[in-house]
């Protein structure tokens, strides 16, 4: 579970390096990112994640009354290095 946290840390840190490398400041793009970010290194890892310990992950207010669902990342996106995923997800909206 530790590694599990690092590594979702770690990449969730790089998302932040990237967007403002790359001047992508909108927040419902950066939240989309982080989203995604923390499904991706689950799915890489392949854990199951819940859309509560996503919202728990990045610390947003009301996590605990979040769906429990499992977030289900789309596997057609499996073949995506982490840049590449949030090129496709700045580039969708």
């Amino acid at each position: 579970m530790e590694n599990r946290i690092e590594d979702i840390d770690y990449y969730l840190k790089k998302t932040a390096e990237w967007c403002d490398a790359n001047d992508v400041y909108s927040e419902q793009m950066v939240f989309a990112c982080l989203i995604m970010t923390a499904a991706w290194v689950s799915y890489m890892r392949q854990e199951p994640l819940s859309k509560r310990e996503i919202f728990e992950i990045l610390d947003i207010s009301g996590w605990e009354n979040a769906d429990d669902g499992i977030f289900e990342f789309n596997s057609d996106y499996d073949h995506l290095d982490h840049e590449e995923l949030l090129e496709m997800i700045v580039n969708s909206f």
